[in-house]
């Protein structure tokens, strides 16, 4: 008896598998599969938990609380910037993803875009103060499980506008970092990684989305 990839068990827990592959899945758990019924319940479990977690959005206060517990350094722009560049390709954006039933006509203040760039992922909420032109900044740049065990801690990050630098910052031990800045359509985070390269991925919020 053939059973299914997680590829298709996540497309059907999505409710965004084809017509044809519906109707063998439900033919096929109609036989008694417990494998795949076990994989059904556990797909569908994940998309449960991840439909919740695209609904939280998390207070204001919170965030502009998580910025004040970092202290603001002032890495040079070059340290970052004169580096050689790798963009990050997106692989979550809240801004494409559908609110759940009920919340659908709220405006979302609130941001989270996760990217990854070789074996780093760089994740970020951006929460926007309403009509002030400004934004509250949390991220955190994270290793692959399987890379190697460079530190995290010290990276200088700065956020470009153009020309003009709009905010900086350096990483925590964990990789983490937090900032205020000035909401621009062309906002660019930049995350200078070891002598080699810096990590580059677009920084915008509601007012700078395409």
């Amino acid at each position: 008896m053939s059973h299914f990839s997680d590829e298709i068990w996540t497309d059907w827990a999505r409710g965004v598998a084809t017509p044809d592959v519906g109707t063998e899945i439900r033919d096929h758990l109609a036989l008694g599969c417990a494998e795949c019924s076990s994989s059904l319940a556990t797909w569908e479990g994940v998309a449960e938990l991840a439909s919740r977690e695209r609904a939280y959005d998390p207070p204001a206060s919170v965030l502009q609380r998580a910025v004040s517990l970092f202290e603001q350094h002032a890495p040079s722009r070059a340290l970052v910037l004169d580096r050689g560049v790798q963009f990050a390709e997106l692989v979550f954006d809240s801004f494409r993803s559908p609110l759940p039933e009920g919340v659908r006509s709220l405006d979302r203040a609130t941001r989270h875009v996760n990217y990854k760039a070789g074996s780093y992922f760089v994740d970020v909420r951006i929460e926007e103060a309403n009509s002030s032109g400004r934004a509250a900044v949390v991220g955190q740049l994270m290793h692959h499980p399987d890379a190697s065990g460079m530190s995290l801690e010290g990276l200088s990050v700065v956020v470009t506008s153009e020309r003009s630098t709009v905010a900086e910052t350096t990483t925590n031990r964990f990789g983490e970092f937090a900032f205020e800045m000035e909401t621009h359509r062309d906002n660019r985070l930049s995350i200078g990684i070891g002598e080699e390269f810096a990590v580059v991925v677009p920084l915008t919020g509601r007012r700078g989305r395409a």
